[in-house]
């Protein structure tokens, strides 16, 4: 036997493979580099560090005072002197008064510069933008707003501020446009301005709100409408003639007669029952114990005039007005029926 020993004893080589050395080597930059991030990442703050967040030491010299709140004069010093950097220093969330973002909207705020809502959250931004379009009256912010129900509430919210039902033409739902054009009517608002609605309740309610302070927009209304519209605004008092929104509408007159008994007169003459049934609406409206004959006296038709003395006599506490009815039937007849009213008192 020879003295050499069996092969595998031995590397085939003076030199050990390529392989392993390029394989080590990738193992050791990896591990040094995972060492160095963990090392800077967990490591404490150097003074370098430190100062490379913005600080204000009139704020910081104060911080252990009972009461004091860090971040509202952090958030304070930023509004005046417009410098949003300074809110990078407050937390962006957290138990403090005024966080980073609530920083950065005041400063946006106070410098009417929109493009700092957009170093906000998505929420945070609209409210935000919301608020600038309201202070700056800019729409074109509120079409910057993804947010739907924020982005409507600020067309809303602007059309309401400067009068401008147009505006609400922005807002796609017809309910929630509704909404919008109750608040922004302008006095002298067109009428027209409700067309814009969709559904016809919707464009109905849009009258009657409109109404309030235009009564005739009532008369864009059906005819059997108007009345009820005209009913509930105090301010038909104050027109010339409180029933000429009723454009000849008979229910609309007949309601409308409480201001002015004589307006039943304006309903058509073959229409006698309704004619009748509106005096003696008006006189049960204005509870006719407290009326007097001078009522009836404004009544130029004297059948109609007949009809209210009549009324008056039978149901109240005037019998003697059965007395100034022409007619002679029927005053006999309001005078039986009043004698068996007295009769039928206790």
């Amino acid at each position: 036997m020879s003295g050499a020993g069996p092969s595998w004893e031995k590397p085939s080589g003076g030199r050990p493979p390529v392989l392993l050395i390029v394989l080590a080597s990738a193992l050791g930059t990896l591990l040094l580099v995972a060492g160095a991030y963990w090392f800077f990442k967990h490591r404490a703050p150097s003074a370098a560090d430190a100062q490379s967040k913005p600080t204000v030491p009139a704020c910081d010299a104060r911080r252990d005072e009972k009461g004091f709140q860090l971040s509202e004069c952090y958030t304070k010093y930023a509004e005046a002197t417009a410098a949003p950097e300074l809110c990078e220093a407050l937390s962006v969330g957290g138990e403090a008064r005024f966080s980073r973002t609530d920083c950065i909207k005041r400063v946006a705020l106070s410098t009417d510069n929109a493009a700092l809502c957009e170093r906000v959250g998505t929420e945070d931004r609209s409210v935000c933008l919301r608020e600038l379009a309201g202070k700056l009256e800019d729409v074109k912010l509120c079409e910057k707003i993804a947010v739907l129900a924020e982005r409507e509430r600020c067309y809303h919210e602007l059309a309401c501020s400067l009068q401008d039902p147009e505006i609400c033409r922005r807002v796609e739902g017809d309910r929630e446009r509704a909404a919008c054009l109750s608040g922004s009517f302008p006095l002298g608002t067109d009428v027209t301005v409700c067309e814009m609605l969709q559904m016809s309740a919707g464009r109905e309610s849009c009258v009657y709100e409109l109404a309030r302070k235009d009564p005739p927009a009532c008369l864009q209304l059906p005819a059997a409408r108007r009345g009820q519209c005209l009913s509930t605004n105090a301010q038909v008092r104050e027109l010339d003639d409180p029933a000429a929104p009723c454009g000849g509408a008979a229910d609309c007159l007949a309601l409308m007669a409480r201001f002015d008994i004589t307006v039943c007169e304006r309903i058509p003459e073959n229409e006698k029952s309704r004619r009748e049934s509106c005096v003696g609406s008006v006189i049960g409206q204005a509870g006719g114990r407290w009326l007097h004959a001078s009522t009836c006296n404004k009544l130029q038709d004297l059948a109609l005039r007949d009809e209210c003395f009549n009324r008056l006599g039978r149901g109240y506490d005037h019998e003697s007005a059965c007395q100034l009815v022409l007619n002679v039937a029927l005053r006999n007849e309001c005078a039986e029926a009043a004698k068996r009213r007295l009769a039928e008192r206790p």
